[in-house]
């Protein structure tokens, strides 16, 4: 009798090794041992490209926009991120060598995103194990560029983008399996690492206008490409490299209210943005979403140097196989 290794799986990055061992051919031996076990997770580790899985994690980790919020999947998994993402411009002067109005332009992100899934996976015993695996990644994300005026209230940035990102997974067992599958796969599914650096670049396309006597409007759009090159990892199957895209776009209003704080004018804010993440699916369990909102916003806070205003906002995130909700506290400068 030729043993199978059962599964039943809930979110997409358990899924992408353990669903390649549905059927998966072993040997025709009574017990299947920890060797052919891990023999197996690692061929579908590679089969899978669950390397490419991890680095995707990474992307979504650093997509422009979202500062703090939860997805929910409907296969059962779910995320939370958090993240800050200052930017400044610069006037350094280059107005004076004929380049009209230019501006050095100059963002960040920091993000920590924590992904959660479990499964379920019998090899020998009657039962099944329960596998719950919590992966957490850290992505630092520096840009350097140019803020080109195009044209009234238009401006268009072409950005160098470089940084760095670590992946490391955790997990608990419930069942009698846990130790075996704990050891066979020990830094592929369980208690992995992956440490890539990240390079690429962005384009996007800003434009400002005032509408009525004190309604202001902003559109935005923008698209990022980014190659991910892991340099360590606890696993040679886990080492590789891949590009990705992410294209965002979106438009704010903010108006006036009566209201002020400290005598400093408050003012609404609504907005709705869409994320659109290229080859994010297998890992993420989507790859586009909504994000409709608002919040207000503190004008003219001058208590500290360089600060023009502070932001709180609410949204509601939406897409296919997913919803969620974000929060997020920012500072214009």
């Amino acid at each position: 009798m030729r043993p199978v290794i059962r599964l039943r799986a809930y979110g997409a990055l358990a899924i992408l090794v353990a669903a390649a061992l549905v059927g998966w051919a072993l040997p025709a031996t009574a017990q299947v041992t920890e060797a052919q076990v891990r023999d197996s997770l690692r061929a579908a580790a590679v089969d899978t490209d669950l390397a490419r899985g991890y680095q995707a994690l990474t992307i979504f980790g650093s997509t422009p926009g979202i500062s703090a919020a939860r997805f929910d999947v409907d296969d059962g998994s779910s995320s939370n991120s958090y993240k800050a993402t200052p930017s400044r411009r610069f006037d350094i002067g280059l107005r004076d060598v004929g380049l009209g109005e230019t501006r050095l332009h100059v963002e960040g992100s920091f993000s920590y995103l924590r992904a959660e899934q479990s499964a379920t996976l019998t090899v020998n015993a009657p039962t099944p194990t329960r596998f719950e695996i919590d992966s957490e990644t850290f992505t630092v994300l520096g840009g350097i560029g140019a803020d080109i005026v195009v044209g009234e209230g238009t401006s268009i940035r072409p950005i160098f983008l470089a940084g760095y990102s670590r992946t490391t997974t955790d997990q608990e067992f419930t069942g009698p399996e846990g130790a075996l599958l704990r050891r066979a796969g020990q830094g592929v599914l369980f208690d992995a690492n992956v440490d890539s650096t990240l390079y690429g670049g962005a384009l996007e396309l800003v434009h400002e206008r005032t509408l009525g006597t004190d309604i202001k409007l902003q559109a935005r759009a923008r698209y990022n490409h980014i190659v991910a090159d892991t340099f360590e990892a606890s696993d040679p199957v886990l080492e590789t490299s891949g590009s990705f895209g992410v294209v965002t776009g979106g438009f704010e209003f903010d108006g006036p209210t009566p209201i002020t704080i400290v005598d400093r004018a408050v003012r609404w804010i609504a907005f709705s943005d869409g994320t659109w993440l290229t080859d994010a699916r297998s890992a993420l369990g989507f790859d586009s979403f909504v994000e409709v909102g608002g919040g207000i916003r503190l004008v003219d806070v001058d208590a500290v140097p360089g600060i023009g205003g502070i932001e709180l906002r609410g949204s509601y995130l939406l897409g296919p196989e997913v919803d969620g909700w974000s929060v997020g506290l920012s500072i214009a400068f």
